[in-house]
């Protein structure tokens, strides 16, 4: 298997223990990770984002959710 499926694997398989932290720990991980992951393919970004559905709840609640949602819909419309 590839080394991005592991990748994505073990990012999943993270996430929910991340999400346990205190907000004020957990927020810097966050912007280094979205920061690492959006210099990589799309397709990583998208597959890194999913991975970390339970920090992205954690942070910003289930509304964050939907506003990740449209922040890569309207990303993606101006960049096919």
């Amino acid at each position: 298997m590839s080394r991005e499926w592991h990748r994505a694997r073990t990012l999943a398989a993270l996430a929910p223990e991340l999400a346990e932290l205190p907000r004020a720990r957990l927020y810097p991980l966050w912007r280094r990770a979205l920061r690492h992951s959006a210099s990589r393919t799309r397709r990583d970004l998208l597959g890194d984002l999913r991975a970390l559905v339970p920090v992205v709840v954690r942070l910003g609640g289930a509304k964050a959710i939907g506003e990740v949602v449209d922040a890569v819909r309207e990303v993606g419309e101006r960049w096919p």
